[in-house]
């Protein structure tokens, strides 16, 4: 159910006329690479500051379809679409690290985005949480689905006019662990 205003799948992920080069997976080296306009089938690793990843699709099944290092700084991941299918028995998640994450379209996920430093999260449109294949997250052994997960010792981090869709039971919109 849309909510005016709000983010959407009109308003976020790859913008129109846009067409992705197709790309296996991606390893970032370079301080100040600029990811435009990829179709990744595989995970985006960020081991470099000031990265951009932009108009661009990443459909994964490994754990995390964008994996940012920890201690990487200046990460932008946005107006992009990410889909994690689920296959890895550990996770399937949309984007795992800190940064700016802008006008993204994240869907067929375990967890939207999972924040572990100082972040801005916004406008970005999180739905359709599915991991079947998953087997961790529950003492019932499935998946614990959530849009936006801070699991403690985070701080500066603003999450603002985001929509998080999560149909499933035993999750939550934004969880966060002190």
């Amino acid at each position: 159910m849309a909510i005016a205003g709000f983010p959407d799948a009109n308003s976020t992920g790859l913008p129109s006329g846009v067409i992705p080069t197709p790309s296996g997976d991606v390893t970032v080296t370079q301080p100040g690479t600029v990811i435009d306009a990829l179709d990744v089938k595989g995970t985006i690793s960020v081991q470099a500051d000031n990265v951009t990843i932009e108009n661009s699709r990443i459909t994964s099944s490994d754990w995390t379809g964008i994996w940012i290092k920890d201690g990487v700084a200046g990460t932008v991941v946005k107006d992009s679409e990410i889909i994690n299918v689920g296959s890895s028995p550990n996770g399937a998640n949309g984007i795992v690290g800190s940064g700016t994450f802008l006008r993204n379209d994240i869907h067929d996920v375990e967890n939207g985005i999972i924040v572990t430093g100082s972040s801005l999260v916004q406008d970005n449109y999180i739905h359709h949480m599915n991991a079947p294949n998953v087997r961790l997250g529950t003492s019932l052994g499935g998946p614990h689905y959530d849009g936006i997960e801070i699991d403690g010792g985070v701080s500066d981090v603003v999450i603002r006019h985001n929509t998080v869709i999560n149909e499933n039971s035993y999750v939550s919109a934004v969880m966060i662990i002190q």
